[in-house]
């Protein structure tokens, strides 16, 4: 089981976020709370921004995230306004961390408003620097959709001219969540991301659009292919149980841990579900999701999908996101 705790809260509330991140942020959970936790599940990850809290870099330190891959995924928020940000974050990388990886949704504008804060584009880039002066790498994660197409060259431009980077270049994958299915209007369509990347110089991007026949990314294409096969892994998340109930297959799991120790799953194919107050071991857990159900929905045939006509020709580069789109129309199709 995978343990993700919402220490810090998030400073943005990104339109594409299946986690629901949003302010109040700060010590949510304090270090000391998490090395209490630790000692009774093992190492946890401290989720959302773990720059916003009061404690960073030590909430990250092996102890508490163990092996965490060297990647941290940061807005870079708690880095920008900090005077001993650079000594944290060689504190950082003495935990084993080589790279922060940023998600970028456009220019200044764009970005601020897709993440829902003023200011969240400088404050990135004042933290890739910070990372750069750090001996930290730097990663781009850049997200398409139909707004931002036209600004991703300048975008990309600036990562290669600045920081030397080659940007990752992908598009949201859909989870069953009322934010993204409100980010549904936004997704890039076949046409409008073929025009952008024929502008591309290949040297500046990488990721799975990449030479690829994009029209077998269209979600019709994809739903074409579930109908085929509706069995395919592509249309499962690795982390997704593979039987209901969750509890013979733990170490498919994700929970997260929320506020006053709620603790909640993570299905994928479903809303979030909650399983009370944190037990004292994550065997006490597991026990719970003896009587955890499916999420509606989980077992939806292919041809029973009513994706939106309209949404033929938009891209998705996971099937599941196809799956779990169709999913959510049953859920929240008529709000």
């Amino acid at each position: 089981m995978h343990l993700f705790v919402n220490a810090a809260g998030c400073v943005n509330a990104c339109r594409h976020c299946s986690a629901d991140g949003q302010p109040p942020h700060g010590s949510l959970y304090a270090l000391q709370e998490l090395r209490e936790i630790v000692r009774a599940w093992g190492t946890v990850y401290p989720y959302f921004e773990a720059t916003a809290h009061p404690e960073f870099p030590d909430i990250l330190a092996p102890e508490i995230a163990g092996d965490a891959g060297g990647v941290l995924a940061t807005t870079g928020a708690g880095l920008a306004g900090r005077d001993d940000a650079v000594v944290a974050l060689r504190r950082l990388r003495a935990f084993g961390y080589a790279t922060l990886s940023f998600t970028l949704h456009g220019l200044e504008a764009h970005h601020d408003w897709f993440v829902g804060r003023k200011g969240a584009f400088q404050a990135l880039m004042t933290a890739n620097r910070h990372a750069v002066a750090a001996g930290l790498g730097v990663h781009w994660n850049v997200f398409l959709d139909r707004r931002n197409l036209p600004e991703i060259p300048e975008l990309l431009a600036r990562g290669r001219e600045e920081f030397g980077i080659t940007a990752w270049l992908d598009i949201p994958a859909h989870r069953v969540s009322a934010r993204l299915w409100r980010y549904e209007s936004l997704r890039p369509d076949l046409q409008g991301v073929q025009r952008l990347l024929s502008q591309l110089d290949a040297a500046v991007w990488e990721g799975p659009l990449k030479n690829r026949p994009l029209d077998a990314y269209t979600e019709g294409a994809w739903l074409q292919a579930w109908q085929r096969c509706s069995d395919m892994a592509a249309f499962r998340h690795p982390f997704e149980p593979p039987a209901w109930p969750p509890a013979a297959c733990p170490e498919h799991l994700v929970c997260y841990l929320m506020p006053e120790r709620q603790l909640f799953l993570e299905p994928m194919c479903g809303a979030w579900m909650p399983l009370g107050i944190l037990p004292a071991t994550p065997s006490a857990a597991i026990a719970r999701l003896h009587a955890v159900d499916a999420p509606p929905y989980a077992a939806l045939r292919p041809a029973d999908a009513r994706l939106p006509e309209r949404d033929s020709d938009v891209l998705h580069t996971q099937g599941y996101s196809v799956r779990y789109k169709a999913i959510s129309t049953e859920v929240f199709g008529d709000q």
